[in-house]
């Protein structure tokens, strides 16, 4: 019955993008809108099965444990409105409404360099639906699907005009890449985002005159994007920044523009960094320590003295312990033993274990991460950050290689790293120097590729990790790629392709 109401639901829609003057636009055929909807909602479906078929445990599923927060929220606030509205929203939450969400698993995240706990965004949004879905979670899934559906056709309006008589290239960049068809495509914060997204570049880029309606959407929008993927957010400001100084100072060359902008970024992001006290370094840089750590397994362990600091050991025959590692024992670390320790926020020091330690209270027994590579252990500094830079990019950017490939997943992502660069080689023969209007759309994309994929690098030696966070910049990598295309010579090599 609830598959039969998600496929009435999923039919409502389709209906309407069809009769909705919204999607009805001159450069793409309402049919072809139709026909990328139910692809999505095929990559939807994939997404669920991989999620609870092949990744069993619904209690560590991304997926199944946010919506299964939500539903307890909404089985404990049945009889309390006020509580539900106050944690949905987030405004007058007081001790009653803290005792319910004490209770959930994921609402609370561990000590973490993350700013927002976006993990809250997610069990919202199943919460907002749970009242009308009745805990049919399809219909969770059919909406998300067509929210971040929406997201890649509000990109899709936002550069149009840059791509007369050759949409096709753009269709191909918001809706071909298979990662984002994928990963846009589950409930988890990619759809939100990508929904997100697509309202601040339309918001951006679309030409209409009411300054306040589009101030209004633009400041939900990126609200919605830092509560749903700070680092995202964050990785939009530089392009945010240009788009700036390119108004104010359209005289000046693209280049120019781009010059002034990078170094407003770099004072900025040290002037910052300097008056938090090194902070947003020491949270960079313990964040990709935790990924490490989360990558090649261990143990972490919190001191049950002062200063209550924590300390990480990937040797689980380094401790002393009274019975089987269980989260919540104690145990005492061996006399030699290394290890690694932390005074919060930032990762602070390796050192070894001394005749007499304390007790430690273990906080999380960890399995080695598939997909893990080697990546040199980031330290708060500036030095450490700049050095890391190439290597951090590169493994975003071109990576799983042939040999990082262990299973179907990392396959699929090999195969569209290699699409990708076939594209980009594609520039050898169609290379067109683009006009200055285009130069400005490349430089807004590629900065907000290289701020994303710098930021994604630095922090996650987990390729397949590293292929979903990279999702959100892979529109617009693309849409940089082709703007650098000849329509001409790329209508010669498609129809000399055609006659052979």
């Amino acid at each position: 019955m609830q598959l039969f109401i998600a496929f009435f639901f999923a039919t409502t829609l389709v209906w309407l993008i069809v009769n909705w003057q919204f999607f009805h636009h001159k450069n793409i055929r309402n049919k072809t809108l139709c026909i990328i909807f139910i692809l999505k909602l095929l990559f939807g479906v994939a997404f669920f099965l991989v999620y609870t078929s092949y990744y069993t445990d619904n209690q560590t599923s991304d997926m199944h444990k946010f919506f299964k927060d939500a539903e307890k929220i909404f089985e404990l606030t049945k009889k309390e409105p006020r509580s539900y509205f106050s944690i949905l929203t987030g405004i007058d939450v007081n001790d009653k409404d803290k005792a319910i969400t004490n209770q959930l698993s994921f609402w609370y995240q561990e000590e973490s360099a993350s700013v927002i706990n976006d993990s809250r965004m997610v069990i919202r949004f199943n919460l907002l639906l749970l009242p009308f879905s009745r805990g049919n979670i399809y219909l969770h899934l059919v909406l998300i699907v067509f929210l971040s559906f929406i997201g890649l056709y509000l990109i899709f309006l936002s550069f149009v005009k840059y791509f007369q008589y050759n949409e096709i290239l753009l269709t191909i960049a918001c809706f071909g890449a298979p990662s984002v068809m994928f990963w846009s495509s589950g409930i988890m914060k990619e759809g939100l985002l990508i929904f997100f997204l697509g309202i601040v570049i339309y918001v951006l880029f679309n030409e209409t005159k009411n300054w306040l309606v589009r101030s209004i959407f633009f400041l939900l929008a990126i609200s919605g994007m830092f509560f749903s993927k700070f680092y995202v957010a964050l990785a939009l400001i530089p392009s945010l920044l240009f788009l700036l100084i390119a108004y104010y100072f359209k005289h000046k060359a693209p280049k120019w523009q781009l010059l002034i902008t990078c170094i407003l970024v770099i004072i900025t992001a040290i002037g910052f960094n300097t008056i938090l006290n090194n902070e947003p370094l020491q949270k960079l840089s313990k964040k990709q320590n935790d990924f490490i750590n989360l990558s090649i397994g261990g143990i972490y362990l919190s001191n049950t003295v002062a200063p209550y600091d924590t300390i990480y050991t990937n040797k689980s025959n380094s401790l002393i312990s009274s019975s089987i590692l269980i989260e919540g024992k104690m145990a005492q670390l061996k006399t030699g033993t290394i290890y690694h320790h932390w005074k919060n926020p930032g990762y602070a020091d390796t050192l070894v274990a001394q005749n007499k330690t304390n007790f430690y209270k273990i906080l999380k027994v960890l399995e080695p991460t598939g997909s893990a590579i080697t990546l040199k252990r980031l330290m708060p500094n500036y030095k450490s950050v700049i050095l890391l830079f190439p290597e951090a990019f590169v493994n975003v950017c071109f990576r799983p290689f042939i040999f990082d490939v262990e299973n179907v997943f990392s396959l699929m992502a090999f195969l569209e790293n290699v699409i990708f660069i076939i594209f980009i080689l594609l520039l050898i023969f169609l290379f067109k120097s683009p006009s200055v209007a285009h130069q400005r759309i490349i430089i807004f994309s590629l900065l907000f590729v290289f701020t994303l994929y710098t930021l994604v690098g630095l922090t996650t030696p987990v390729l397949g990790a590293a292929v979903r966070y990279k999702v959100p910049a892979l529109p617009f990598l693309l849409i940089s790629i082709f703007l650098f295309y000849d329509n001409l010579k790329l209508k010669g090599v498609l129809n000399s392709l055609r006659n052979q």
